[in-house]
């Protein structure tokens, strides 16, 4: 059968049919029992503390395999939000806070990271006590300056063996220790098998060595663009070793490889597939605080009663006569949401999938979405019938090899220059399949660029080929007419790359999820096999998920090794992956800067060498890189070789430019920043040069005063009014003397806590 990915019901095709379905009266029992809303409700409202001003409410509900999983919003005249996701057991899903008047801006912490933690943990106890136990803090390798706030994150634990699979994200305000966002993926029915028995992880990696092998490849770094005099820059490709592997694992009895981690089964009836029953009690609403209903959620839970069950929906669609939807379809998804745009209303997104028929492996599928309370069709897509189905299952008229030559003669007329560049990587197949054969509907070409005989996977060209009529169905180019080869001279070893790769990527023992699909095979199955031997019918598919213990080479850091370097690298921006989080540098203990240097490298803002060296002058460019990090929260800077690469400080000072904090004749990136260049800079960074320019109105307290410019006063003196520069112990401002790096975190300091 031709292959199709399924969309996303969310993602459902906007094809409206006005059509209002006219005969609801006829039916019985059919609105939402508003009774499950309501426990929904008191379950978070017991659990969490919702202010009474968050009086504005609304919901969402979607049907899982696991039953309905609950969205709730509450907001109040400000517009401030609380978002909560609770399932059908009552157990939190999420939790998110956000106030209207929130800026992402960086500010210095009131609260250290360990309150905050604490803080966190408190709050995982309170709302998901049984999980709480089991979960050990990961240790973040990167900071990401964004918004006021410590992320932390939590896997769980299982026999003193990790399981990655289930964890918390959990966000703490570092100005009010409120929390911010809090996700928890907790899997509670799971049973963990100790282990016995077992090889030791030394054999388990030299299994995983003997099997795998890093490729060296070419990448590239992807820097923004700035302006007319960047559209003829080069790309920058360099070497990377590259573990392409996807799954990698060993059984820790056997000492085989495993090939993956999932598995098909059947069952009859809805057998094999069972969920605890989902109407238990409301475990929070007696015994504790009372609960009260604001205007909004009582109202909320009377209109509940006014929508329609997805069950009588979906009876409803097949009864109608101008759709192809017949009892062969069965709903494996459906969605409730409510549209908050022009039009306010609730419409369920379902999803149907029907029998496979004959020995078909893909289902035809449908997407809807239904208004709620009157039944109206908003959006309908159906599968087109296949070939198969009708019994008219067309023969290949041209074989794979015909059709490659046909997707290279195209090259060569389109492309030939490219074509020189590129060696043919594979072919992919799209079949229709019946019971005695199956018949590829066409091919796609996939031609991979070569340097050096080195593959650049970034750059290929792909055609895909109809085997019915040898034409041109599919074609796809990714090229960069321009780039600069990194050279292979001093590149580390292949086996160096892989003792990296195992290092940083927690390779050992550890629990992983093992899903099994389970697919319905009741109905009309033995007469159907009868005609056309063994297939598989269903609406799913359910899963399982089992957790299954393996040495795992677990892709926490990256698979991808600088092979200039040696050094492991996030794919997208080269970024060096750090295995340790940094908290304190190591030559500041009892230094006058020690607790502004460790404050702010709390919050991701610091220099990137182990040791400070306080005293020493700090640069240009790394004056402006801590200025736009405190002012913005990012900085677009390759960092896997630190700003001394010169492509790194054209990327930075570009953004630098476009902010206006410097002017293009004053780069000078290795120069020493003196005082006056400082306070200029930040001046710029704050948007109050318009106001230190003017003349003849400013003074300073400075005993050293005249020795600033008359054109550089109001600099001087709006950094000394904001107590963002201060003077010696004499109240001298040193104009011209240059800048230490300890004293220039100590401006960044003070930057970020008086002058935004």
């Amino acid at each position: 059968m031709k292959g199709k990915k399924l969309i996303s019901c969310i993602l459902c095709l906007s094809l409206c049919f006005c059509f209002v379905l006219n005969v609801f009266g006829e039916a019985e029992n059919t609105k939402e029992d508003p009774k499950e809303l309501e426990e929904m409700i008191v379950a978070v409202k017991s659990q969490l503390d919702i202010p009474e001003t968050y009086t504005k409410f609304d919901y969402d509900s979607c049907e899982t395999q696991n039953g309905r999983e609950y969205t709730l919003y509450w907001r109040n005249e400000g517009n401030d939000r609380i978002t909560v996701s609770i399932d059908q057991k009552k157990h939190i899903l999420g939790y998110f806070s956000v106030k209207n008047n929130e800026t992402n801006s960086i500010a210095i912490p009131k609260h250290t990271r360990e309150e905050a933690l604490n803080k966190a943990k408190e709050f995982i106890r309170k709302i998901a006590p049984d999980a709480s136990d089991k979960m050990v803090l990961r240790e973040n390798t990167n900071y990401y300056t964004y918004g006021q706030k410590y992320d932390f994150s939590f896997y769980r634990i299982e026999n003193d063996i990790p399981y990655y699979d289930n964890g918390i994200e959990i966000s703490v305000d570092y100005t009010t220790l409120e929390i911010k966002n809090f996700q928890i993926r907790f899997d509670y029915d799971m049973e963990f098998k100790k282990p016995e028995n077992i090889i030791s992880k030394e054999k388990a990696l030299s299994i995983i060595r003997e099997n795998f092998t890093p490729k060296l490849q070419y990448l590239v770094n992807y820097e923004p663009f700035y302006g007319d005099e960047d559209r003829n820059k080069p790309a920058k490709a360099y070497l990377a070793y590259v573990l392409e592997d996807t799954y990698i694992a060993v059984d820790p009895i056997s000492g085989k490889l495993l090939e993956k981690n999932a598995d098909w089964e059947k069952y009859s009836n809805g057998g094999g597939a069972e969920t605890e029953d989902a109407s238990s009690t409301n475990q929070n609403a007696e015994g504790s605080k009372q609960i009260t209903f604001s205007a909004e959620e009582l109202k909320e839970i009377q209109e509940s009663e006014k929508l329609f069950k997805v069950a009588d929906i979906d009876a409803l669609l097949k009864r109608n006569p101008y759709l192809a939807l017949d009892q062969n379809y069965k709903i494996s998804h459906s969605y409730l949401h409510k549209n908050t745009g022009y039009n306010n209303y609730y419409a369920w997104h379902i999803e149907y999938i029907g029998k496979v028929e004959k020995e078909s492996f893909e289902n035809p599928y449908v997407y809807v979405t239904v208004d709620a309370k009157t039944g109206e069709i908003l959006s309908y897509y159906q599968s087109e019938k296949d070939y198969d189905s009708l019994g008219k299952i067309p023969k290949a008229k041209f074989t794979e090899e015909q059709n490659k030559v046909t997707a290279e003669n195209f090259l060569k007329e389109n492309t030939p220059a490219k074509l020189k560049e590129v060696s043919y990587k594979t072919s992919a197949p799209d079949y229709y399949y019946s019971k005695e054969d199956s018949y590829p509907i066409s091919y796609s070409y996939t031609y991979e660029r070569l340097y050096d005989n080195i593959p650049m996977p970034d750059n290929n060209l792909r055609v895909t080929v109809s085997s019915q009529t040898a034409k041109i169905t599919s074609y796809y180019s990714n090229w960069f007419d321009n780039v600069d080869f990194e050279s292979k001279a001093g590149i580390v070893s292949q086996n160096d790359a892989m003792s990296t790769i195992l290092e940083g990527n927690q390779a050992g023992l550890q629990y992983e999820s093992y899903y099994t699909y389970f697919y319905d095979t009741a109905g009309s199955k033995a007469t159907i096999e009868e005609e056309y031997g063994e297939y598989i019918e269903t609406p799913g598919p359910l899963s399982v998920v089992t957790p299954r213990l393996v040495y795992c080479l677990n892709p926490v850091t990256s698979f991808i090794v600088k092979a200039r370097t040696g050094k492991l690298i996030r794919f997208w921006s080269g970024e060096e992956v750090s295995l340790s989080r940094k908290t304190a540098y190591t030559d500041m203990e009892n230094h006058w800067a020690k607790e502004i240097a460790d404050t702010l490298l709390s919050i991701g803002i610091g220099f990137e060498e182990d040791a400070l060296k306080p005293n020493t002058e700090v640069r240009q460019k790394e004056f402006l890189y801590l200025l736009l990090k405190s002012n913005t929260g990012y900085a677009v800077v390759n960092q896997m070789d630190g700003l001394s690469v010169p492509s790194n400080q054209n990327a930075l000072y570009r953004q630098l430019l476009d902010l206006g904090y410097i002017l293009k004749e004053e780069i000078d990136p290795e120069s020493a920043v003196t005082r006056i260049d400082a306070a200029k800079f930040m001046i710029r960074a704050l948007g109050l040069e318009k106001a230190a320019k003017i003349p003849d109105i400013y003074t300073t307290a400075f005993t050293d005063g005249s020795a600033i410019s008359k054109e550089m006063l109001g600099y001087a003196a709006i950094m000394q009014g904001l107590d963002i520069i201060r003077g010696d112990e004499k109240k001298n401002f040193y104009p011209q003397k240059s800048v230490t790096r300890a004293e220039a975190l100590s401006m960044i300091y003070h930057f970020i806590q008086n002058g935004k």
